[in-house]
């Protein structure tokens, strides 16, 4: 088929570099355009999206709904005696556990709110 070696090297060189190149060119191409799934979404079906929401007051509304929030019992029940120092006295009821840190995030691609409180133990086995 070819007259030298050399120029076989040189065919497949060239075909399996086109076709590497062609296959990396649409998953490059594709992988582009996952990072634009959110906007692509509300550009080609708007109505299937909400819309940007302005962030609630802080201070106002979302700190006297956070303060209310109480530890999963389930969580505290399977976490709490891994995290508490016995040696140092009894277990904090769940109820009774100090919130530590309070947040909450929106943004322009995560149109809904997500809030969240974490607890401190009051004496950890391990702080």
């Amino acid at each position: 088929m070819f007259s030298s070696f050399r120029q076989a090297m040189a065919w497949l060189h060239t075909w399996f570099g086109l076709t590497l190149g062609f296959i990396l060119m649409v998953v490059f191409f594709f992988g582009s355009l996952s990072v634009f799934d959110r906007e692509i979404d509300r550009w080609s079906i708007p109505e299937t999206r909400f819309e940007p929401q302005v962030m609630p007051s802080f201070d106002e509304m979302l700190l006297p709904i956070l303060r209310s929030v109480e530890p999963n019992e389930e969580d505290y029940n399977t976490n709490m005696p891994l995290l508490h120092d016995l040696s140092q006295g009894p277990i904090t009821p769940r109820t009774e556990l100090p919130a530590d840190e309070f947040w909450a995030y929106t943004t322009h691609r995560d149109p809904v709110l997500i809030m969240g409180v974490g607890f401190r133990v009051p004496q950890p086995l391990d702080p």
